[in-house]
């Protein structure tokens, strides 16, 4: 009966977490250029800013999302003035992103932010041995898998 309730226990945690992180993922935020943007916009600029000279095929592959919705965020984000397209100078057909001078600075200042949330996580992962480290990667991949066929069902 304990295995029970502590399954139901986790599995509440976890959708509490889902629900918090689609509260989340809808409220806007100022890194620190005038301009609000969403988490996604962020987390694209994120990958730009990491990954220079790529294309809305590669950023949709980098963000796990399809190309269509890749190809959505990156033209709210050159609505916004964050980033813009030119061709690839190898290629005339493929065109490529990359972060403007606003969109430098919300790049920075999305760092700056992370540097300072992200400290909670870091010294409880410096608190956990290697084996509890690979179970909790081992505890994510199922969840991931678990929305996987959820998601294809």
């Amino acid at each position: 009966m304990s295995e029970k309730r502590n399954y139901n226990n986790l599995v509440g945690l976890f959708f509490r977490i889902v629900n918090k992180f689609s509260q989340f993922e809808k409220k806007p935020r100022d890194f620190g250029t005038g301009i609000t943007v969403y988490p996604s916009e962020i987390h694209t600029i994120e990958a730009i800013g990491k990954n220079a000279g790529v294309n809305v095929t590669e950023l949709a592959r980098l963000l796990g999302i399809t190309k269509g919705a890749a190809s959505q965020i990156v033209q709210k984000l050159v609505k916004k003035g964050l980033i813009e397209k030119h061709k690839n100078v190898d290629n005339d057909k493929e065109i490529l992103v990359r972060l403007t001078p606003a969109g430098q600075n919300a790049f920075q200042g999305h760092e700056k932010h992370h540097a300072r949330i992200d400290l909670l996580l870091y010294r409880k992962l410096d608190d956990m041995s290697g084996e509890q480290i690979v179970f909790l990667e081992d505890i994510f991949k199922t969840i991931e898998g678990y929305l996987d066929l959820s998601l294809n069902d």
